[in-house]
């Protein structure tokens, strides 16, 4: 119907692409999905979660119902507890606990009008966990704090603003407990 035999190929090349596209984010949504589940061997889970993209060094531990954007970065040697919600963009250092049921939030919005408080788009800010830290169970990260090399979230904190290294953090907003002694 007067499309020549170079606009259909490119018709189709073009097509072709979009469902390869879509076909490749379903089945790396049904890997994020398979790899969630406790039935799942650790290793096999780590192994996967690299093969769909995620940015995870072969030593970290990502134990079950993690639930993870694609723009979270773990460090060598790290560990998140089952239950843990990580947004991206998130960095976390090598030798970092992050502990079950966890959160780690980056969006946020601005705050709007009376007629819309949470108005679109949301606005994103990097969090950042330092090398050798400790993030309790049940504790949450709000969007662009940095934490510092060496420091301890007590369990069920939540931190609003950025945390020194080598200190020991808790409370609900959390708060410098005290100061850990530092690498000689």
């Amino acid at each position: 119907m007067g499309m020549t035999a170079t606009t259909r190929g490119s018709a189709l090349t073009t097509g072709a692409r979009a469902a390869a596209s879509r076909a490749r984010r379903a089945a790396n949504a049904l890997a994020q999905t398979g790899v969630r589940s406790s039935i799942v061997p650790e290793s096999l889970r780590v192994r996967v979660l690299r093969a769909t993209g995620a940015l995870i060094e072969p030593t970290t531990s990502v134990r079950p119902r993690v639930h993870m954007s694609a723009d979270v970065r773990f460090g060598a040697e790290t560990s998140v507890g089952e239950e843990a919600l990580l947004q991206g963009p998130t960095v976390v250092g090598d030798r970092s606990h992050v502990g079950p049921r966890a959160l780690v939030i980056t969006y946020t919005h601005p705050i709007g009008g009376h007629e819309l408080r949470c108005p679109n788009p949301p606005l994103i800010k990097q969090v950042t966990i330092g090398e050798g830290c400790w993030i309790g169970a049940g504790s949450m990260i709000l969007p662009g704090v940095t934490i510092g090399d060496g420091v301890i979230v007590a369990a069920g904190a939540v931190v609003t603003q950025d945390c020194e290294s080598d200190c020991l953090y808790a409370g609900v907003p959390a708060r410098l407990v005290r100061r850990l002694s530092a690498p000689e």
